[in-house]
């Protein structure tokens, strides 16, 4: 192995060490907040906190994960989590993840999930802030299976992303964009008490 590759593997490990202890402080930090709070941003904060992930800012304390979420269904996002929500009671359950291309050359993102595919419900809503453009908000449901025979469930996310974001040059040719923010729920969670 090369000195070169070793100390790549090496500095990847370290990234890995030092996002879990962000994250162990960040849980410690939540934990210690009184009773009643809920982590329950509204649709300006969360363009806030992807703000602060695009262009590499220090977050405050949250219980946004990051994964890629589009590789897997919504029942194994939760088990990623502890099948524990974000806000602690509430059935909602918030990621950073990177969007990748439906086609090499294209420009829409690839919704393809674990065993089925994310659908858009509607078209983007704007996010502002101030009267200002800062992001977008897109609606999506979950259907098991191919889009010829999918089943819909009862899986509803919301995707953020920024209406301006800041340039990036990409590791992965598939890569759409930058960073998207996104909240997943459950609407009949509480009622069939999974």
């Amino acid at each position: 192995m090369s000195i070169d590759k070793s100390a790549a593997m090496e500095e990847d490990g370290n990234q890995e060490l030092m996002v879990h202890m962000k994250e162990a402080e960040d849980e410690a930090y939540l934990k210690s907040m009184p009773s009643g709070f809920r982590f329950k941003p509204r649709d300006d904060e969360l363009i806030f906190y992807l703000m602060c992930k695009a262009r590499n800012k220090p977050l405050p304390p949250t219980r946004i994960k990051e994964v890629p979420l589009y590789k897997y269904d919504p029942d194994t996002l939760t088990a990623i989590s502890g099948n524990m929500s974000s806000n602690g009671t509430i059935n909602e359950w918030y990621f950073f993840t990177s969007r990748d291309r439906k086609h090499p050359q294209g420009k829409r993102p690839t919704r393809a999930a674990g065993d089925g595919f994310w659908k858009a419900v509607n078209s983007d809503k704007h996010v502002k802030s101030n009267g200002k453009l800062i992001g977008l908000k897109k609606t999506l449901f979950y259907c098991r299976g191919k889009p010829s025979k999918a089943q819909k469930t009862n899986w509803i996310m919301h995707e953020y992303v920024l209406s301006d974001p800041p340039q990036t040059t990409h590791k992965n040719d598939h890569q759409l964009d930058g960073w998207a923010l996104c909240r997943v729920y459950n609407r009949h969670y509480n009622k069939t008490g999974f």
